[in-house]
């Protein structure tokens, strides 16, 4: 319960999403689903009980603080800037907010695309989740 705490204290209303890198598939078990899978209201393991063997996208919707919130898992193996736009372009129009947007993991990886984002989505703020 430490952990979920953690996390929950750094997600406070003023947070639309988070975009999450992991070292592997999107699975039960991997690092921080337990806590993102609280947050979801069980969303998570939904999903991988009803999808094992989906690959690409992993985009959960929810809301937290009673607005909109999203969690955007990627493998950092496989990162595509893409992928994350259109995850993002996905997410945005969801939460029609100006969005604060964390950023959990990889943070030299997407570092060097971090001018893009801020290009593309103008009205989000970006900031890594330590």
């Amino acid at each position: 319960m430490k952990k979920i705490s953690q996390i929950c204290d750094k997600i406070g209303p003023e947070i639309t999403g988070v975009i999450w890198f992991g070292q592997e598939e999107f699975a039960q078990g991997i690092e921080y689903f337990d806590e993102f899978n609280y947050l979801l209201d069980g969303l998570l393991v939904e999903n991988v009980r009803t999808n094992h063997q989906q690959k690409g996208m992993h985009l959960f919707a929810s809301s937290q603080f009673g607005h909109p919130f999203f969690v955007n898992y990627h493998n950092q193996k496989r990162y595509d800037y893409s992928e994350l736009k259109e995850a993002l372009q996905i997410a945005t129009q969801m939460t029609g907010l100006k969005n604060n947007i964390l950023i959990l993991g990889a943070e030299e990886l997407i570092s060097k695309d971090m001018n893009k984002l801020k290009k593309a989505y103008p009205d989000s703020e970006f900031s890594f989740l330590h």
